[in-house]
């Protein structure tokens, strides 16, 4: 999971070529993922990790997905690591399952009503605004 520089030597600097008919190629995909927001320890920034997704596992999800990943917990080593012995952790999925989180299930009656009422109040627009950023005095408009 290192470099991705096709080698065109080996370690006693013969030529190397490739022989294409033998050759076979998997599809690979890296991606960043970061825990759920509101799982992470109060005034912390969620955590992220990497993790390497092989063969029928790419594509499956987008950017903004919420998703579930069964994989390994390995160190990769890098270019740093060589010299100071600090490797970067990663998870190769074997495994992965997007969330699906339904809104209009996880909203109550009692919540339709507070929203109807919040927009049928003339000062909903300031209200909107002091609740954004609320250590930021002024603004309201930008807010």
């Amino acid at each position: 999971m290192g470099s991705t520089a096709f080698i065109t030597k080996d370690a006693a600097g013969n030529p190397l070529t490739p022989d294409y008919g033998y050759m076979e190629y998997d599809d690979t995909q890296k991606l960043v993922i970061q825990e759920l927001p509101e799982y992470a320890p109060p005034g912390q920034l969620p955590r992220s990790i990497t993790v390497y997704l092989n063969g029928s596992l790419c594509n499956l999800v987008k950017p903004g997905d919420r998703v579930e990943v069964t994989g390994i917990y390995k160190t990769v080593p890098t270019q740093v690591s060589k010299y100071s012995g600090v490797f970067e952790t990663a998870l190769i999925a074997i495994g992965i399952t997007e969330l699906k989180i339904d809104l209009a299930q996880r909203m109550t009656a009692e919540d339709i009503k507070n929203i109807k009422h919040i927009a049928a109040d003339p000062g909903a627009f300031a209200l909107l605004s002091t609740g954004i950023a609320p250590h930021i005095s002024g603004h309201n408009l930008i807010k």
